[in-house]
């Protein structure tokens, strides 16, 4: 999974480099929002297809291979059925719902709809590739499911090198189609080595599977979706921004994500487990909250502080070439400003959705989700007017912040768990301090060296910007030295205390 995420992030370069922040690199982005954001939400590792497909499949016996097999058949065209209809429409419909998100810009949408146009084999195949993934999870085979999402970011990086002269942009939207065909018959092929294959459906038996599979995948698709459509009111709010500013929001929403994704998604994987096993015990459940909490704290907040005071010499040396020039850097550095604050107002929200999970209630998740819709889309008219694409940013940092306190007071409403203990109060407010002190050094830091005179003269080699690399390694010691320092400093005055 680490792979995938950096060869993901390669993919995000290359494509930087070659269409920076244009209005191209909008349109296929904005594409992909009905597209690669759709197969990324519901045929992933975890998605509801994949978790629905599992739930419904029938023990493993040797009377069962054939029900499996059934399930297994219905369910795959099912999804390819159901998807290929919806294809159609969002086809045939683009002229109406476009203009909805990107006004009236008639040469955006244009480009975008070609883009659509050629990547809805990657909408189609969505729903199948998850019950692929589930297929391969239920032989406990864990292998393909987390190693195919490099063949779309593969095959999209040869495509864009080999055809990028003749088709431009359009090589983006292609090569992702075919990324997706041929995950799709990999993931495919590898499912009928683990016991699984097509058989003819038999329409009278195995209605109670697939009516389970069914009735667990319509509210996972809901609930999933929920969160997706955030997505497309920042979009609107973005369409009528400068050109560029959607596909800035993304590329500072994907370098936010590299910290939040490792160190968050990491530690979730072992929470929820351990949170279930202490359910029962209220004491426990709420101190282990508690210091989960704490402990990606600590790790989050000089992630923070790097990402508000380096945003610009870092989008300098990971975007900084061919199309992606400076104005480029200017833009992306306004969206990862506003989203650095989100590395730590979105944390609490992951861990408090995890522990509703645990106590066995996803519903308040899913109407807090659903009222996030509302802020998130006041936030953006207020904000976006002003601060423009800064504002789209801080939107999200906001909404994020008011999902964890409502999730934290529900948490006590209903299950009579506060975390809002003076000890992890202070805690709090002792990390905060710890790390208003390390971002004024960090800050005095930066700013100094931007005034070196040796750091000025450091030549630019190819595409290596010396002195942002310099700036980016001498600020990174200074404020992980500072920060793990005075908390160092602070265990031993308690200690002694």
């Amino acid at each position: 999974m680490g792979l995938s995420k950096v060869i993901g992030f390669a993919r995000d370069l290359l494509i930087a480099a070659f269409f920076g922040t244009s209005k191209l690199a909008d349109a296929f982005n904005f594409a992909y929002l009905f597209t690669g954001n759709i197969f990324i939400l519901l045929g992933g590792v975890n998605g509801p297809f994949h978790s629905a497909f599992i739930a419904s499949l029938p023990t493993e016996s040797e009377n069962n291979k054939e029900k499996q097999n059934q399930v297994f058949t219905q369910s795959i065209l099912i999804s390819l059925l159901a998807f290929l209809i919806l294809s159609i429409f969002f086809t045939w419909c683009s002229a109406w719902y476009l203009p909805l998100i990107l006004g009236q810009q008639k040469s955006l949408i244009l480009e975008t709809t070609k883009q659509i146009q050629l990547m809805f084999p990657v909408f189609i195949l969505s729903g199948a590739i998850g019950i692929l993934f589930g297929a391969s999870a239920s032989k406990q085979d864990y292998f393909w499911p987390s190693i195919s999402p490099l063949i779309n970011s593969f095959c999209l990086i040869f495509i864009l090198l080999v055809f990028y002269k003749q088709l431009s942009v359009l090589s983006l939207g292609l090569g992702y189609s075919l990324g997706a065909v041929a995950q799709f018959f990999i993931q495919f092929y590898h499912c009928q080595k683990v016991g699984f294959k097509l058989v003819k459906i038999k329409l009278n038996e195995n209605w109670l599977e697939i009516k389970k599979f069914i009735f667990i995948l319509l509210p996972a698709l809901l609930s999933s979706s929920i969160g997706s459509l955030n997505v497309y009111i920042d979009s609107f709010f973005c369409a009528n921004l400068p050109e560029g500013s959607w596909t800035a929001i993304l590329m500072a929403n994907r370098l936010i994500q590299l910290p939040f994704g490792i160190l968050v998604g990491s530690a979730l994987l072992s929470f929820l487990p351990r949170a279930t096993s202490l359910k029962n015990n209220i004491n426990d459940f709420t101190q282990n909250l508690s210091q989960e909490i704490i402990n990606l704290f600590r790790l989050l907040i000089p992630a923070s502080i790097l990402t508000l005071v380096l945003a610009k010499p870092l989008i300098q040396i990971l975007f900084q070439r061919g199309s992606f020039d400076y104005n480029s850097t200017n833009l992306v550095n306004l969206a990862l400003i506003g989203l650095s604050f989100s590395l730590i107002s979105a944390l609490p929200r992951e861990i408090y959705t995890r522990a509703f999970y645990a106590l066995g209630d996803s519903k308040w998740p899913f109407y807090i989700s659903l009222l996030s819709l509302i802020w998130n889309a006041l936030f953006d008219y207020l904000l976006v007017q002003k601060f423009q694409v800064l504002g789209i940013a801080l939107s999200t940092t906001l909404t994020a912040f008011i999902n964890s306190l409502l999730l934290a007071i529900c948490l006590y409403k209903q299950f009579k768990i506060n975390i809002f203990s003076g000890s992890f109060i202070l805690k709090i407010l002792w990390l905060c301090l710890i790390g208003s002190l390390t971002y004024l050094v960090c800050n005095f830091v930066f700013d100094y060296l931007e005034n070196v005179s040796l750091l000025n003269n450091l030549p630019k080699i190819n595409w290596l910007n010396l002195k942002s690399l310099a700036e980016i390694i001498i600020c990174g010691i200074t404020t992980l030295i500072v920060y793990f320092g005075l908390l160092f400093a602070g265990q031993k005055i308690r200690k002694f205390n």
